[in-house]
């Protein structure tokens, strides 16, 4: 018994560290990416989008109407929140990261996630 708990705190400090680990390479993206369309780089911003099948959602087209909100105007700065999210489910990493989106004419306050399946991480949505 006394070994089964040994294991059992073993296993939970790994995952923890996984998860950090995880949502700093998150954060990193999502830093990443809110830089490249602040500066209206939206092509290589595009990239960083996960591929959804069966849309016809151009990623260039999508980056650069976020970066560009008709309601709130310009995108300036993006600064992430406290906390985070991260699940791994059959190799198959979802990390979720608040973030302070400040506009020209406002500030929102929205989730960015960021999927990774094993082949580099993907931007999947931003509420």
């Amino acid at each position: 018994m006394r070994s089964f708990k040994g294991i059992a705190i073993l296993v939970i400090g790994l995952l923890l560290v996984a998860s950090c680990g995880s949502s700093d390479k998150g954060q990193k993206f999502a830093d990443k990416f809110f830089k490249l369309a602040i500066q209206g780089d939206y092509e290589k911003a595009g990239t960083m989008l996960e591929e959804k099948p069966n849309t016809n959602l151009d990623p260039v087209a999508a980056v650069e109407s976020f970066a560009n909100s008709p309601k709130y105007g310009k995108l300036k700065s993006a600064k992430k929140g406290l906390g985070f999210n991260t699940n791994i489910n059959n190799g198959v990493t979802t990390i979720k990261l608040p973030y302070s989106l400040v506009y020209e004419n406002g500030e929102y306050n929205t989730n960015v996630t960021i999927i990774d399946r094993g082949m580099g991480m993907k931007i999947s949505y931003i509420e």
